[in-house]
């Protein structure tokens, strides 16, 4: 755990593992100016799967928190997903094309700030008002939700159809065999 939210109240909840994601994201945009050429392309799959997890876990849970409980949450949670539609398209036509292409690393480059500067946005606007609104033990209820919602996410499809072996969950016989015995 970071030092900026190890005193905190709610250092074990849902802003301490956003913030971490936080900073795992911003630790794989670091990356970029490393990279050669021909690892754009696949930084990019790997680029987009992460903030496809993150993404998705924050609209099941985090938007929905801050609607419930925060005033003018619902424009604020639209803020934020408006941003995250013009991350994921920009994405999406990335990873529609070739790493080679005249522009390619200038185009992340601005992506990167498109990311980072939507993660400060939620550092100023969303958390300090989920902490402001919601209690600790809300928080920490959230915080479970949105963990499991980040594992339950499923990776996409690359633009050639496959997809990515890390992300891809079997399934587990063992846990259908109990889902079917609950149902």
């Amino acid at each position: 755990m970071s030092d900026e939210t190890q005193d905190e109240p709610w250092a074990d909840s849902l802003v301490a593992q956003l913030l971490a994601d936080h900073r795992e994201i911003e630790g794989t945009l670091g990356r970029l100016d490393e990279l050669a050429d021909n690892e754009l392309g696949n930084y990019v799959c790997e680029l987009r799967e992460q903030l496809l997890r993150h993404e998705k876990a924050e609209e099941t849970v985090v938007y929905r928190a801050l609607r419930d409980a925060v005033p003018d949450g619902d424009r604020i949670a639209q803020e934020c997903l408006t941003e995250q539609a013009e991350v994921d398209e920009t994405l999406a036509e990335l990873e529609s094309r070739h790493w080679s292409r005249a522009g390619y690393r200038g185009e992340l480059t601005e992506l990167r700030i498109s990311v980072l500067a939507h993660a400060r946005h939620e550092e100023r606007e969303v958390f300090p008002r989920l902490t402001a609104h919601e209690p600790v033990e809300r928080l920490a209820e959230l915080g479970e939700q949105y963990e499991k919602a980040m594992a339950d996410q499923p990776t996409h499809r690359h633009s050639d159809g496959t997809t990515p072996p890390r992300l891809y969950a079997l399934p587990n016989p063992v846990e259908e065999l109990g889902d079917s015995v609950q149902a």
